[in-house]
Formats: structure tokens, C-alpha cells, sequence
């Protein structure tokens, strides 16, 4: 990862986030995921306890880096439904969540 935002470490089934994330967690923890990458778009749900966030995610070439990619994760509120998009530019009027972009270098 690169930059001073949000750090957070995906593995198979599990995710950690290092630092805090802004309208999410105020404190480093850790959660369970299950992902679909067939849907489409494809979907993930973050367990954390019994905390459910329901989102939808993409990874993309970061066109300001060219070492770099990029991970758009919309993730709903607690008790949210998958969002059906990515927003365009703002979130949709009355969703409720949260749009990270997160980055990591290129191997």
C-alpha cells in the first residue's frame, strides 16, 4: 500500500485494517469476508462480529500511477443491501455507506 490513508491487509477469507477508516472503524481491527467475483458486479460481505456490511468492488490500473492499481470498494451500512452501481462521481442521494479507493503498487 502507498499513501496515508486507510491500510488494510486482504487474505483469502479475512481482512485487517492497520489504521483507522474514516465513517467506519475509529480503531485497527480485523473481520471475515466472502467475496463473489462472478456476480456482477462482483459483491463482498465483511463480518465484523455481528456487523454485517454488504458492498460491491473492482480493481482498475490507477490512471495517475502506472505502478499502481486501484480498489474501488462501496460498502453499505450496517444492514444495507448490496449497492446495484458504482457511483459516477458522488454517492446516490440517500445511500448510505461509504466509497473507499484504495491503492497498492504493482508487482
Amino acid at each position: 500500500m502507498t499513501g496515508d490513508g486507510p491500510m488494510l491487509v486482504f487474505r483469502e477469507k479475512a481482512v485487517e485494517w492497520l489504521t483507522s477508516i474514516p465513517f467506519l472503524f475509529k480503531d485497527k481491527g480485523t473481520g471475515t469476508i466472502t467475496i463473489d467475483a462472478k456476480a456482477s458486479p462482483a459483491t463482498i460481505e465483511l463480518k465484523v462480529g455481528d456487523t454485517v456490511y454488504k458492498g460491491i468492488w473492482k480493481i482498475f490500473p490507477d490512471g495517475r500511477n502506472k505502478k499502481r492499481e486501484r480498489l474501488q470498494l462501496v460498502l453499505s451500512a450496517p444492514g444495507g443491501d448490496f449497492p446495484k452501481e458504482f457511483p459516477k462521481e458522488d454517492l446516490p442521494k440517500g445511500f448510505k455507506g461509504v466509497d473507499l479507493h484504495l491503492y497498492r503498487d504493482n508487482k
